[in-house]
């Protein structure tokens, strides 16, 4: 679970540090469910038994307390062993605290177009950004050192 810490951890710090909170650790944790028969999906044909959806989860810990915590599902079907509660697309957002929240964001196309719609999902805050990162002095910039920015939709 090193690499997911790795990959997954400094963005937790990053909001931690937005918030003025103070992390002691990053822990990762991870499990796996068995596709329960024959599917075919766009790389090829999962058999039954063979692993078919990860769940991994990132906290942030302060204190000996979980402080902040991202758990990603990935699944290439909903017919699982063991069955899992995972939802036919998009994503679940769930805040625990004082103003407590939890939103599902359904992607409003057809599965088989699912692939070519959701890189847009995680890449256009990213374009977007473009502009600002240009714009900054040079260095590594994080998201709390650059201005917020909007899509640009003039041609």
């Amino acid at each position: 679970m090193a690499h997911v810490r790795a990959s997954f951890g400094p963005s937790l710090s990053l909001v931690a540090q937005a918030l003025s909170l103070p992390v002691d650790s990053i822990e990762a944790s991870g499990e796996f469910a068995t596709a329960r028969r024959r599917t075919a999906i766009a790389a090829g044909t999962l058999r039954p038994g063979t692993v078919a959806t990860q769940r991994m989860t990132v906290t942030a810990v302060s204190g000996g307390r979980p402080l902040l915590r991202f758990a990603a599902t990935w699944y290439c079907t909903t017919d699982l062993d063991p069955a899992w509660d995972v939802r036919a697309t998009g994503w679940h957002l769930k805040v625990e605290g004082d103003a407590p929240l939890d939103v599902d964001m359904r992607f409003p196309v057809p599965f088989e177009r699912l692939g070519a719609v959701s890189p847009n999902y995680t890449a256009n805050r990213a374009v977007n950004a473009v502009p600002s990162v240009c714009a900054a002095a040079p260095g590594i910039r994080t998201t709390l050192d650059l201005p917020p920015f909007t899509a640009t939709l003039a041609s």
